[in-house]
């Protein structure tokens, strides 16, 4: 080294070079930083904390007060991408949109149209099933209000009549004549017969059992479970005092008969048979008796008596072109018996056998 000449000391990192107008650090406020606090490590480029950034002649930006979000380690930031400018859309005629694609096409105006979710028709079901159950309930309740004037009740079998008898067992049974004989009329349309009820008997005389001809031998029946009605016209003998005997009447005379039998066996308790005595023919002194046994109209009895005999009962030309002849001849055909009172060991009985032709 030449003599005179003052080596040049290295540059120590982090100072300014002479001649730069780059500022000096200044200490902080709490005291000057250590002999270590300015120097940086070799190859660093970033400040440690604490250290003030060295300026870099880009505007400052001025604090919104929202947080800035930071970005993660190791990322850089991008520019953000630029929004597009909305395009207007612009109205265009019905027709048009009514075509395929329409809607794809930018620049036009398509309408709103709901489309139906799966809500919407289970929205749909519960209100309809609301209304329905509404409807019913309704009706349910018009149709009790109507059952209850008429004087029905839910699941009660129909009336099996409009009439029906009151008082003891022959009061009963009198009561059901009175009923049913004023009825029948002739085709002068005078009533035929009137009916009177009693314990069997024929006439005065009381009987205490009927014997009525079976397979091998007499069925006996007991007196006191049958009910004897005698027919009685306005002529002599109990005979029919106007008109013509014919066959019409004779039966018209039997479906009287058998309603009475029929509501006999219905209303007055502990009747097994009832026994109607026929009026004789004019000039005759007796005439025929008819033999009803309950046992054989069970299926009649089931059912209300208008199903079988209609009301009012018609007139004797009537019936013989009626429906109801081959019902009347049905169910009585085979109940005609001539009669006579017999003495069997002391007790009167009432012997019934068929009449001879």
């Amino acid at each position: 080294m030449a003599e005179g000449v003052t080596p040049e000391e290295p540059a120590v990192a982090g100072e300014p070079e002479a001649g730069t107008d780059q500022p000096v650090a200044q200490p902080e406020a709490n005291g000057a930083p250590g002999p270590d606090a300015s120097a940086a490590e070799p190859g660093s480029s970033e400040p440690e904390a604490g250290g003030a950034p060295e300026p870099t002649g880009e505007a400052t930006p001025e604090p919104t007060g929202e947080a800035t979000p930071e970005p993660e380690a190791g990322t850089a930031l991008e520019p953000a991408a630029e929004v597009p400018a909305p395009e207007l859309l612009v109205a265009t005629t019905a027709a048009e949109l009514e075509k395929p694609g329409a809607a794809d096409k930018p620049g036009q105006l398509v309408p709103y149209r709901p489309q139906p979710t799966a809500m919407q028709p289970e929205v749909g079901r519960k209100f309809s099933l609301a209304y329905a159950v509404v409807a019913a309930v309704f009706v349910l309740g018009l149709l009790g209000t109507v059952m209850a004037v008429a004087g029905v009740r839910p699941g009660a079998p129909a009336r099996w009549s409009a009439f029906k008898p009151s008082g003891d067992r022959l009061q009963k049974a009198q009561s059901i004549a009175d009923y049913v004989a004023p009825g029948y009329k002739l085709d002068d349309q005078q009533q035929m017969v009137v009916v009177s009820a009693r314990d069997a008997g024929v006439g005065a005389q009381a009987i205490q059992f009927v014997a009525v001809p079976g397979r091998d031998q007499y069925d006996i029946i007991n007196g006191t479970q049958t009910i004897a009605y005698e027919m009685c016209g306005l002529g002599e003998h109990c005979s029919i005092a106007s008109g013509t005997p014919s066959t019409d009447r004779d039966r018209l005379l039997r479906r009287e008969a058998l309603e009475i039998a029929l509501y006999t066996f219905k209303y007055v308790g502990g009747t097994d048979a009832v026994v109607v005595f026929m009026p004789p023919p004019p000039g005759a002194a007796t005439s025929w008796a008819l033999l009803f046994r309950k046992q054989d109209y069970g299926a009649e009895l089931g059912h209300p008596i208008t199903r079988t005999l209609s009301e009012p009962a018609p007139d004797p030309s009537a019936l013989a072109s009626s429906r109801e002849r081959d019902i009347v001849e049905q169910l009585t055909s085979r109940t005609r018996y001539a009669y006579k009172v017999q003495d069997v060991n002391g007790a009167p009985v009432l012997v019934l056998d068929v009449p001879q032709t």
